[in-house]
């Protein structure tokens, strides 16, 4: 159980975890196209309990290959706003030396995402990236980002991050899933395999637009195997009945409709 402070929390939790790979160390690294950012980011990540270590000499001149001289390439590496033109080619080349150099254990992005078109442009070569770099990168925008972008972000399979906050509890929380699978499988060596990071979850074909209804949502929870207690849709006084002594008593009786997310304030729900 991964315990979390508010709803922000969560959120950035659960997105992590059903998106990155795990790890079981806290080493992070920054990069932002804004100074100020990214020393604010430094502050909020290590108060966390998150790690920014000084880069090596050798990865440092790596990065500096492709930023201007004006950039910094320490951590955070400052990449300034000219390393998202291009498509994001200074960008993306620099989260990957970062993703492949094995000094750190993961990568926030820091970028304006409020320009639209900006994720789009990237995504062809960001996508891909993403998916072969093995550490979780994460993106954050320093100002209000446009929706454009953080859907963009959503179709390649990664997430923008509302706070710098969000982001640490994100790397916590799997730094902490991660750290015990590695408990799990050292005492239990069938459980080895689960340690390794999971393919994404394959969701039960396309989910209707809006809010689901608890019809849906059922039969997402199913489809991971979540525990629930019996249930039956019907559409008459006879069905219900009907299914009621199959499940035997008492019963909850709930209206199911698209138009009515919130039952008990409809009265659309009765007890025993």
């Amino acid at each position: 159980m991964i315990r979390v402070f508010d709803a922000e929390e969560m959120l950035a939790a659960a997105a992590a975890l059903s998106l990155m790979p795990f790890m079981t160390d806290g080493r992070v690294a920054v990069v932002t196209t804004s100074g100020g950012a990214g020393g604010w980011a430094a502050d909020l990540l290590s108060a966390q309990g998150l790690a920014l270590p000084a880069l090596s000499e050798g990865l440092q001149r790596r990065l500096m290959e492709h930023l201007p001289v004006f950039a910094s390439a320490g951590n955070p590496v400052d990449t300034t706003v000219a390393a998202t033109e291009h498509q994001g080619r200074g960008m993306l080349a620099v989260v990957e030396a970062l993703a492949a150099s094995g000094e750190v254990d993961a990568v926030i992005v820091n970028m304006g995402l409020s320009p639209k078109g900006r994720v789009a442009g990237m995504a062809p070569k960001l996508q891909p990236l993403l998916e072969r770099c093995g550490v979780p990168v994460l993106f954050h925008s320093h100002i209000a980002p446009s929706q454009e972008n953080l859907g963009a972000l959503a179709d390649i399979g990664a997430h923008g991050f509302p706070s710098f906050r969000a982001c640490a509890a994100a790397l916590d929380a799997l730094r902490r899933y991660g750290r015990f699978l590695q408990r799990r499988a050292s005492v239990q060596p069938e459980a080895r395999r689960a340690a390794a990071p999971s393919p994404l979850f394959a969701a039960p074909g396309r989910l209707p637009p809006g809010v689901c209804d608890e019809a849906a949502t059922r039969e997402l929870l199913a489809h991971y195997r979540i525990p629930m207690p019996p249930s039956a849709l019907v559409h008459s006084a006879d069905e219900a009945m009907r299914a009621a002594r199959t499940m035997g008593f008492p019963v909850v009786l709930k209206i199911q409709s698209p138009d009515i997310a919130h039952k008990t304030e409809a009265g659309g729900v009765e007890l025993n």
